[in-house]
C-alpha cells in the first residue's frame, strides 16, 4: 500500500465512538466578546498496513464497504481500548502512553472546543502524566494574565473558584465543569506540598490585555519598587485598550498606526529593562517564579499587541502560533530545563503543521523527539461550538461521514481506543 506524506505529526490519537458537549458554568457569553472562528484543520490522515490481517473479531461492519474490511481488521490489532469512562480510566488503561515519561512537552489537542470527553481525558491523562513522571506544568490555549489568577487559585488557594471561571476567564470554551473540576483538581493535589512540589496552570495565548496592567502594578506596589510615571501613565492606556477590545482584532487594528503600535513595543522594553535592573530586588521580595512570571506577562503585552497588528497588516503570518509555542517552552524552562509540560489546545494548534505556523511545528523543531503529540476525534455526538453566524451552539453529528478516518475509527472492535502512529514523517 503507497504511503501518501501526512501533513500532520500526531503520534497518539484518542477515538471516542460518541461525544458530549461540555457543560457550561453560568456565564455571560456576551462578554466574551473576543470569541474568534479557529480555521478548520486539515484531515489528519493515517495508514494502516493491510498485510497480515489475519481472523480479527469485528464490530460494527454491517453494510460496511468492503474496501474497509481489511484495514478495519489491521486496525483492531494495533489499537489500545479504553473501557471505561475517562475520569474512571486506571493507570493501567492508560499503560500506552508510558512512553511519554522522557518527552518535555507533551501536547494534548481536541477536534472540537466544547466535547466533554477530549476535556475529561485530559483532566485523565495530565493527572497520570504527573503522578507517574513528574509533569509539572499545564500550559493552556488561554490568556496569560487571567491564568495568573487562576494559578494563584490552584497553587496557595487564592479567590474563589466560580467568580474567576465566570468573571475573569475570556474564553466560553473553558468555563466549563469539566474544567473547573481540572482546576479542583490541580489545587487538591497541591495542599500541603511545597512550592517545589506543586503542579502549575499557565496560560500561553496572547489575544488579549485586559489583567496585564493591573498584574504588573500590583506587582510592583508587593515588591516596593517605584514604576516610571511614563509607565504608569502607559499601562493605565493598555488598561483601557483591554477593557475596549472588539470581537475582531482586524477592526481593533484597523485604525492603530505602525507609530503607534511601535510606541507599545518600546514601553514594554522599558518595563522589562526596570525588571531586568532590579532583578535581584525583585526576587527578594517576592519569588524567582512570580518573578518570572511577571516578566513575561510584560512580554505578553507585545505578543498580543504583534499579534492584533498582524491581524490587520500582515496576515499572511500566524504570530499568534508562534508566541504561544515561545510562550510554553518559557514554561518548560520554569523549573529548570528538565521541566516537564503538558500542553493543552485544539488539535489545530499542538499538530506539527508548517503551512499552518502551528505551535505544534515551532516545538517539534526545536524539541524533536522530546516533543510528541496527542490528538482527539469522535465519530457521532454532539458538541459545543460557534456556527457560522458566530452565535454559541450545540451541533449534532449523526454519522461519521463515509470515506473519513472517522468512518474507518467507527467500525472498529472498540468503542474508544487509542492508536499509536509509529510511521508519521
Amino acid at each position: 500500500m503507497q504511503k501518501n506524506k501526512i501533513i500532520s505529526l500526531t503520534i497518539i490519537l484518542l477515538f471516542l465512538c460518541v461525544s458530549f458537549n461540555v457543560t457550561g458554568l453560568t456565564v455571560n457569553i456576551e462578554k466574551n466578546n473576543q470569541i474568534t472562528l479557529e480555521k478548520k484543520p486539515l484531515t489528519q490522515m493515517f495508514f494502516v498496513d493491510k498485510a497480515g490481517t489475519g481472523e480479527v473479531p469485528l464490530a460494527k461492519i454491517n453494510g460496511m464497504d468492503s474496501s474497509y474490511l481489511s484495514i478495519v481488521r489491521s486496525l483492531n490489532k494495533i489499537i489500545y481500548p479504553l473501557r471505561s469512562s475517562p475520569l474512571e480510566l486506571s493507570d493501567a488503561d492508560l499503560e500506552s502512553l508510558a512512553y511519554l515519561s522522557d518527552c518535555r512537552i507533551v501536547g494534548l489537542g481536541e477536534a472540537t472546543h466544547g466535547t466533554k470527553e477530549f476535556f475529561q481525558l485530559k483532566h485523565r491523562i495530565f493527572k497520570y502524566l504527573v503522578e507517574n513522571y513528574g509533569f509539572k506544568i499545564f500550559a493552556f490555549e488561554c490568556d496569560m494574565g487571567e491564568s495568573y489568577y487562576i494559578n494563584n487559585f490552584v497553587t496557595k488557594g487564592e479567590g474563589d473558584i466560580d467568580n474567576i471561571m465566570k468573571n475573569i476567564m475570556h474564553f466560553w470554551t473553558w468555563s466549563t465543569e469539566e474544567v473547573k473540576n481540572l482546576l479542583l483538581w490541580m489545587k487538591e493535589y497541591n495542599e500541603h506540598k511545597s512550592d517545589a512540589d506543586k503542579i502549575y496552570f499557565i496560560g500561553v495565548d496572547c489575544q488579549e490585555m485586559t489583567y496585564q496592567s493591573d498584574i504588573i502594578k500590583k506587582y510592583f506596589d508587593n515588591t516596593n519598587i517605584s514604576l516610571p510615571e511614563d509607565c504608569v501613565q502607559f499601562l493605565d492606556e493598555i488598561k483601557q485598550m483591554g477593557s475596549n477590545y472588539s470581537s475582531n482584532l482586524y477592526i481593533y487594528y484597523s485604525n492603530m498606526t505602525l507609530d503607534k503600535k511601535e510606541e507599545i513595543d518600546q514601553y514594554v522594553d522599558i518595563l522589562l529593562t526596570k525588571l531586568e535592573d532590579f532583578r535581584n530586588e525583585f526576587i527578594s521580595a517576592s519569588s524567582e517564579f512570580e518573578y518570572l512570571f511577571i516578566k513575561q506577562i510584560v512580554l505578553n503585552i507585545k505578543q498580543a499587541n504583534d499579534v492584533g497588528y498582524g491581524y490587520r497588516y500582515d496576515i499572511q503570518k500566524n504570530y499568534r502560533d508562534l508566541y504561544m509555542a515561545q510562550n510554553t517552552l518559557w514554561t518548560s524552562a520554569l523549573f529548570g530545563e528538565d521541566t516537564k509540560v503538558a500542553l493543552w489546545a485544539h488539535n489545530m494548534h499542538v499538530a506539527n503543521y508548517e503551512a499552518y505556523g502551528s505551535i505544534g511545528f515551532y516545538l517539534k523543531n526545536e524539541l524533536k523527539e522530546k516533543y510528541q503529540i496527542i490528538g482527539f476525534t469522535f465519530s457521532k455526538g454532539r458538541f459545543t461550538a460557534i456556527n457560522r453566524f458566530r452565535f454559541l451552539s450545540i451541533h449534532q453529528i449523526k454519522q461519521p461521514k463515509l470515506g473519513s478516518i472517522n468512518y474507518v475509527f467507527h467500525r472498529a472492535q472498540y468503542d474508544n481506543f487509542i492508536l499509536r502512529n509509529l510511521n508519521s514523517a
